[in-house]
């Protein structure tokens, strides 16, 4: 079982940027996992380079415009050269432990769609994992609608409907969200450092919580 992460970043501002070097302690902690940080730049083409895959948007970056350089990272990694079984959309917040994670993969295989279903209505964007049919599928309908505007997650659970994959035939599985005091546990394969209060003390809270769960779950040297 192999799997290609793609971590929604940005180097807006320093949260991005410091939550880039803790989680580049795990992202490539296990041999089966392949994993890119998705940017944004305003002068480059789609360039996929060592662990930072860029693409190029006319205007400014938004969260409406994540589904841009998420669709063309997805088609940079339908390529060939890209061996893997599942893609993983997830972000910076969200830290995965990749034994327990690829055992629930193996478990699940014969869903296209693995992932947390939200109100019934499409995979949340803290990690879905995406079988190739399901991501080649998610391409072609993109290029072949208008879709355009709003939250990735959202899109891509349209475009997948669009596809013939209804929600009743996701695997839905429970993600865990935490907090400062949050004990470590030894049983889930994944964890949301996320707090809902948008202040900056918010980014201060959030950085030592990826850290901790970084830490815990990853203990040896950065690779």
């Amino acid at each position: 079982m192999k799997v290609v992460a793609v971590f929604i970043a940005s180097d807006e501002n320093e949260y991005y940027k410091s939550a880039q070097v803790l989680c580049r302690k795990w992202i490539h902690n296990h041999p089966d996992v392949t994993s890119f940080f998705v940017k944004t730049h305003h002068r480059t083409g789609i360039v996929l380079n060592d662990d930072v895959f860029t693409t190029h948007l006319e205007g400014e970056e938004s969260v409406s415009n994540i589904i841009i350089k998420t669709i063309e990272c997805m088609r940079v990694l339908l390529g060939p050269e890209f061996e893997w079984d599942f893609l993983l959309r997830t972000n910076l917040s969200s830290i995965f432990h990749w034994g327990r994670t690829l055992q629930l993969l193996s478990e699940n295989s014969s869903f296209d769609v693995i992932a947390k279903v939200v109100d019934s209505t499409f995979p949340t964007g803290c990690g879905m994992f995406l079988s190739r049919h399901a991501v080649r599928c998610i391409v072609q309908k993109w290029d072949e609608t208008g879709l355009r505007v709003g939250y990735d997650d959202c899109i891509i659970g349209d475009l997948l409907k669009l596809s013939g994959f209804p929600v009743s035939s996701w695997k839905n599985v429970e993600y865990h969200m935490t907090d400062p005091s949050t004990e470590i546990d030894h049983h889930s394969f994944h964890r949301r450092c996320k707090l809902s209060c948008e202040n900056d003390d918010r980014v201060l809270r959030e950085l030592p919580m990826i850290h901790k769960w970084v830490d815990a779950w990853y203990p040896g040297p950065t690779p």
